[in-house]
């Protein structure tokens, strides 16, 4: 199936601002929380907070993967239109994004309202898991082939 590069690129220009976006947040979040007479103040105790955190995070992982999984299994109701089709792609690729952006945010706001440094660890594996969730042409031929 031939496809339009400027496809490709707007998608992957999409990707690297929400991907920008998340770490200049962190790194706002990471300055604003030098303050040496800072005190974590928990919403609901450490470690609480910290399971709260992580699960919500692993969940934004799942919840992507599935709904990436359940517009995969949509793929053979679509025509065999290459516009279709790129569409159908354009649309999952940006809903599993958004869900992982949804995680990866969470986490940094928890950071900054509990003062907790702490957690953004977490936004480590997240950005890793959102890097992963990239759109390629290699995925697109596999699916669309």
């Amino acid at each position: 199936m031939e496809l339009n590069k400027d496809d490709f690129q707007a998608l992957n220009v999409i990707f690297l601002a929400l991907v920008t976006g998340q770490v200049l947040f962190a790194g706002v979040v990471y300055y604003l929380l030098q303050d040496p007479e800072a005190v974590p103040d928990y919403i609901l105790g450490p470690n609480q907070d910290l399971y709260l955190v992580l699960a919500y995070g692993l969940a934004t992982v799942f919840a992507s993967r599935f709904l990436d999984q359940m517009r995969v299994k949509s793929i053979p109701t679509l025509q065999n239109i290459a516009g279709d089709a790129f569409a159908h792609y354009r649309s999952s690729v940006i809903l599993r994004l958004a869900v992982l952006e949804g995680g990866t945010l969470l986490v940094i706001t928890m950071a900054l309202i509990t003062h907790n440094g702490q957690l953004l660890f977490l936004v480590l594996p997240l950005l890793f898991a959102f890097y992963l969730a990239k759109p390629s042409a290699e995925e697109f031929a596999a699916r669309y082939g």
